[in-house]
C-alpha cells in the first residue's frame, strides 16, 4: 500500500491523501477537513477507493479528487508505478477481500 499527501486547492481547509491499496486492488483518496480536528468522526469529508477495484486508474482518481486537488504529473506517475510494481494480493488478502465484498465481486476482481 502506498500513501502520499497531495497539495489541496484550499490547503488552509483541506488535507488530501492518495495512494494505491494493493490488497483490494484500487487507488484511493481521502480528504480531511482541517477545521474539524476535534471532531475526528466528521473530519474525513471525502473518501473514494474503499471497495475492491472501485478506482482502477490514476485518471479516475484524478477526476474523483478534482474538487479538492490537482494530481501532479509526477505523483500520477508514482501511483501508476506503485500499481504496476505491486505484488499480487496474497491468498490471505484475497480471502479477506472475498469476505468483505462477497464471493461474486471477489471472483470478478481476483
Amino acid at each position: 500500500m502506498s500513501r502520499y499527501k497531495v497539495d489541496a486547492i484550499d490547503a488552509q481547509h483541506y488535507a488530501v491523501i492518495v495512494g494505491w491499496d494493493n490488497p483490494i486492488q484500487t487507488f484511493f483518496a481521502q480528504v480531511w477537513d482541517l477545521t474539524q480536528e476535534e471532531k475526528e468522526d466528521e473530519a474525513c469529508v471525502f473518501w473514494v477507493g474503499a471497495h475492491a477495484g472501485s478506482v482502477p486508474t490514476v485518471t479516475a482518481l484524478a477526476q474523483a479528487i478534482s474538487a479538492y486537488a490537482v494530481l501532479p504529473v509526477d505523483m500520477a506517475t508514482q501511483l501508476e508505478r506503485d500499481q504496476v510494481e505491486s505484488e499480487p494480493p496474497t491468498p490471505l488478502q484475497q480471502w479477506v477481500r472475498s469476505r468483505l465484498t462477497g464471493p461474486a465481486r471477489a471472483s470478478s476482481h481476483g
